[in-house]
């Protein structure tokens, strides 16, 4: 879990260093074992705080749970494009896992595709 907390630090200082990352990306944080929680919505990544990840890495890993939330999180606050307004670039997802899922993930996939 500290593996994955450096990594997503590293990752978000590197952006942040970016003048094009700063005024064109912006992030969510999901996380997810005994049930998956939006700790972030998605925000500029220059207004971006890093939250506490937690640190159990033997929980249960909820993937179906948290690919669904992401879904749903796509649904409200993905901007489509409109006549009045141009879309969101297509979403890059991160995902951090300690490689056993405890459900049921295959649906959930498919609603994010």
């Amino acid at each position: 879990m500290e593996s994955a907390r450096r990594a997503i630090a590293a990752l978000i200082t590197d952006m942040q260093s970016d003048p094009h990352a700063l005024e064109t990306v912006w992030l969510s944080v999901i996380t997810f074992a005994e049930s998956a929680t939006q700790l972030v919505p998605l925000t500029e990544l220059m207004s971006l705080t890093l939250p506490d990840l937690g640190s159990d890495c033997n929980a249960q890993c909820r993937l179906g749970e948290a690919l669904h939330l992401l879904d749903q999180c796509l649904a409200t606050e993905f901007r489509k494009t409109t006549e009045s307004s141009k879309r969101d670039s297509k979403p890059l997802v991160f995902l951090f896992g300690n490689g056993v899922a405890e459900d049921s993930w295959e649906p959930a996939l498919n609603e994010v595709r």
